[in-house]
């Protein structure tokens, strides 16, 4: 009878080894410890980790069972994040006023508001182009409001401004930046410029 109970003892544990390495151990694993699921037995998609654990993620290449020490580490990296400044110079436009901003040390405006002023501008998303040109038909509604009065962060753009040129009769590319979705472009790249250090402005005709 005690023979008996040892055998039936043994048996139960070694089945209880084989179904927790199973569970462990799903199926092969590869050289990072995972393996696929294609039918998503486990609910945690095609993919997942073992490596001696029950099946789990690694969320952002870090697997929860590592300890602290051995987690990776990123450096601690300051950047210097580019912004526009307020500016008390007024600009403007075939004598109307436009909202400016400065960006270092120039007068900047949001080529977008130009459709205000005068000018057609078309976007084109497949080349990510921004076109602008003078219309001398279009009627102009110049903005009444004052300079910007928050800064702006200068963001990474794929987009590039170009500007038409009266005297060649093509489109010349000029400096932009990126604005929290507007293309920001130099006043002075529009036209003839001038500047009135006592008044504080900015004057460009075209």
């Amino acid at each position: 009878m005690k023979k008996l109970l040892k055998l039936s003892f043994t048996a139960i544990a070694f089945t209880l080894i084989i179904s927790m390495s199973a569970f462990a151990h799903s199926g092969r694993t590869d050289a990072n410890g995972g393996h696929r699921d294609n039918k998503n037995v486990s609910g945690l998609g095609y993919y997942h980790y073992h490596h001696g654990y029950s099946a789990h993620l690694h969320p952002n290449g870090i697997c929860p069972y590592a300890s602290p020490a051995s987690q990776p580490t990123e450096p601690s990296v300051t950047k210097n994040v580019e912004k526009t400044s307020l500016s008390d110079i007024k600009a403007y436009l075939n004598g109307n006023f436009i909202p400016s901003f400065n960006y270092n040390g120039a007068t900047y405006i949001v080529a977008e508001s130009l459709d205000k002023y005068g000018f057609d501008i078309d976007w084109d998303e497949n080349s990510r182009e921004l076109s602008i040109k003078r219309n001398i038909e279009k009627s102009i509604e110049p903005s009444l409001s004052e300079n910007p009065t928050e800064t702006y962060e200068i963001q990474n753009t794929d987009i590039t401004a170009y500007l038409y040129d009266e005297a060649t009769g093509e489109f010349a590319e000029i400096l932009s930046y990126n604005i929290g979705g507007q293309t920001i472009i130099q006043l002075s790249s529009i036209g003839n410029t001038s500047w009135d250090s006592s008044a504080r402005t900015i004057s460009v005709s075209i």
